[in-house]
């Protein structure tokens, strides 16, 4: 007589993981709507719920909603509430794999998850994450480590701390203002692609192209880019020519934000460069008084010093004028 075969020991809680993986949902549009975010929601975009109802015009508000409860609750699909710029909330799906790591995460962990999620695409320190947690940092080192190998976050560098570690969400493309945009690569100032297409937006204004959206398309067609570039990249471009006096503002009839050419350009020494030279109330400023040097905001941002009394860095004309352009971006 053989003896009898040994049944192999499983987790009870990995069988029903599996089960719930493998199985059909429970709602009957649960997984159209998956299957619609999975192949939209690419490139830390998202969806939207007029995006997937315009994908899926037979599914009613009502069937939207459940489907969407179900698919949330079950980890499958994460969510960010509206703000500003979109009316609707935004949502991201996540693969199978990703949704039975995130069900099993603990309390700790979920507090740490939920905490990254809250900043959206500016990300969070380690530092600001202790602080809302109240979690040991040890712990939440080792809760980051997990989740990051649950493909759940991921830790991106920014321009703000080079040597700082930025937390969000793996779905999410980190915020213009950590990366610089499209004048940094790899945290580093190209100054001679900021220059190039300085000269270039330089020749289109003095041939006619006064506004932003016309040197936008106008450098579209040059070709000179690799990526793409919107009215944010080329407003920069933009005031740097004018803190060079090489254009100024033209004056319209319509109240529009036109530009022309300089009829001369100074040349660009280190007086011509500061705001002093051109500054409007330069007869009132001294020692004392309401206008002085060490309280002045032009003075500083030409600097580019956050405060007074501050060493200023030595930068480039066309990297102070890329500095306080990404500055602007990040306050809105």
């Amino acid at each position: 007589m053989s003896a009898p075969t040994k049944r192999k020991r499983v987790i009870p809680s990995t069988v029903s993981e599996r089960k719930r993986s493998s199985s059909s949902f429970r709602h009957p549009f649960s997984q159209r709507i998956l299957r619609c975010l999975r192949d939209s929601s690419t490139g830390g975009v998202g969806c939207t719920e007029t995006d997937i109802e315009r994908a899926i015009p037979e599914m009613s508000v009502k069937d939207f909603a459940g489907g969407i409860d179900e698919l949330v609750t079950d980890g499958y699909v994460e969510f960010f509430p509206a703000c500003e710029g979109s009316e609707q909330p935004t949502y991201f799906a996540r693969t199978n794999e990703a949704a039975i790591k995130y069900r099993q995460l603990d309390e700790p962990s979920l507090a740490v998850y939920r905490a990254i999620k809250d900043t959206g695409s500016m990300g969070i320190w380690t530092r600001d994450l202790k602080m809302e947690t109240r979690l040991p940092q040890t712990q939440i080192t080792k809760i980051l480590k997990h989740l990051e190998s649950f493909t759940l976050v991921k830790s991106v560098k920014s321009i703000i701390a080079k040597n700082k570690k930025l937390y969000m969400l793996f779905e999410l493309q980190p915020d213009k203002s950590h990366y610089g945009g499209p004048w940094y690569t790899d945290g580093d100032f190209d100054s001679a692609f900021f220059s190039a297409v300085a000269h270039e937006v330089y020749l289109a204004i003095s041939n006619g192209n006064s506004d932003v959206p016309s040197l936008r398309r106008y450098i579209a067609d040059k070709n000179i880019s690799r990526i793409q570039l919107g009215d944010e990249d080329i407003e920069v471009v933009v005031q740097s020519l004018l803190q060079e006096s090489r254009i100024a503002l033209a004056n319209t009839h319509d109240g529009s934000i036109r530009y022309k050419p300089t009829r001369f350009t100074l040349p660009l020494t280190g007086l011509t460069e500061v705001p002093c030279g051109r500054c409007p109330v330069a007869d009132s400023c001294g020692d004392c008084g309401p206008i002085t040097p060490s309280t002045c905001p032009y003075l500083a941002e030409w600097l580019d010093i956050e405060d007074h009394g501050q060493r200023p860095k030595e930068k480039t004309r066309a990297e102070r004028a890329a500095n306080v352009m990404v500055k602007s971006v990040r306050k809105r």
